[in-house]
C-alpha cells in the first residue's frame, strides 16, 4: 500500500497504482454500483420467495418472483437479465433470514 501511495504522489493514476482498473467492458460508475447493490437485495428476496411455504417461503416460481420484484422496484435490469444473473449466483446464495408473510 505504501508503494501505491508513493506512486500516486509521483503523479501516477490512482486506479493503476492500487490495481483497480476497470477491465475491458466493465463500468464503474454510480449507476452500476447502485444496480449491484439492488441486486444483492433482489437475490435475498428471490431465495425466500422461491422457498416452499413449508419452509416459510412464498412458494413462487422464479419467474413469478422476478416479475413481482421487477414491478415493485424501479431501476433494475430486465426480468430476463435478473433471471440470468440469478442462475449465475444461486449456488452461492444462502437463506440467512426469513420474510414473514401476512
Amino acid at each position: 500500500m505504501r508503494k501505491a501511495l508513493y506512486e500516486i504522489a509521483d503523479g501516477q493514476n490512482a486506479e493503476a497504482a492500487f490495481g483497480v482498473n476497470a477491465m475491458r467492458g466493465e463500468r464503474k460508475g454510480k449507476h452500476v454500483r447502485d444496480v449491484k447493490l439492488k441486486l444483492e437485495f433482489v437475490y435475498g428476496y428471490i431465495i425466500t420467495a422461491i422457498a416452499p411455504e413449508s419452509e416459510d417461503g412464498l412458494g413462487l416460481t422464479l419467474k413469478e418472483a422476478v416479475k413481482l420484484i421487477k414491478n415493485s422496484w424501479s431501476g433494475l435490469p430486465t426480468e430476463a437479465t435478473i433471471i440470468r444473473y440469478w442462475n449465475n449466483v444461486k449456488g452461492s446464495q444462502t437463506r440467512s433470514f426469513v420474510i414473514k408473510t401476512d
